[in-house]
């Protein structure tokens, strides 16, 4: 009977040896599985809110490069004059170029010479319709080239041949955007 009650013993504190050593085990496997876990979640913010972030950014700076360069291609297009117009006397220019071009009063455009590429002089926009601009003459560069023009300007409304006029893009303006673009960029 000694033996059954030395037995019962022995497998008793078996039991409790195997339990305290399945919860010691239990209790590490927590841990490691906890800081699994941990490991994974900071990853996991790291790649949404940091990479995605950073993605996102590159993606906005392609798409506004883009946009800047598909703008200037349309602004820096050449256009034809599409007659002489009289502004207070003066000689003036008729754009086929309106509010549906994004033309606003006040923009610029440069005269060139279209064999040569010399600029003659600048119009400055003075009044816009849907479709068409009237432009003033803003700056004569080449003077013999306007008198001529206004001294038929009464008589002949025709467009001026030999010439090409283009968007003026200020200088200023494209640097400021790219500085902005790129100081964005570097956050």
């Amino acid at each position: 009977m000694l033996a059954v009650v030395l037995f019962l013993f022995q497998v008793a504190i078996d039991f409790v040896s195997l339990s305290i050593q399945l919860i010691t085990i239990n209790t590490i496997f927590a841990i490691l599985i906890s800081i699994a876990a941990t490991i994974i979640l900071v990853l996991f913010y790291h790649l949404i809110v940091i990479t995605v972030q950073k993605i996102l950014s590159h993606v906005m700076v392609w798409i506004t490069f883009k946009t800047i360069s598909k703008a200037l291609t349309n602004l820096t297009e050449t256009v034809q004059a599409s007659g002489i117009t009289t502004i207070d006397d003066n000689v003036g220019i008729d754009l086929p170029l309106g509010f549906r071009d994004n033309v606003i009063r006040g923009d610029r455009f440069v005269v060139l010479a279209t064999a040569r590429e010399e600029k003659w002089g600048v119009l400055e926009v003075s009044e816009v319709r849907d479709t068409y601009s009237v432009c003033s003459v803003f700056d004569r560069i080449n003077p013999e080239f306007w008198d001529d023009l206004e001294r038929r300007m009464r008589f002949d409304p025709s467009p001026p041949q030999g010439i090409t006029i283009r968007r003026e893009i200020p200088e200023e303006a494209l640097f400021e955007w790219l500085r902005v673009i790129l100081k964005d960029e570097r956050g």
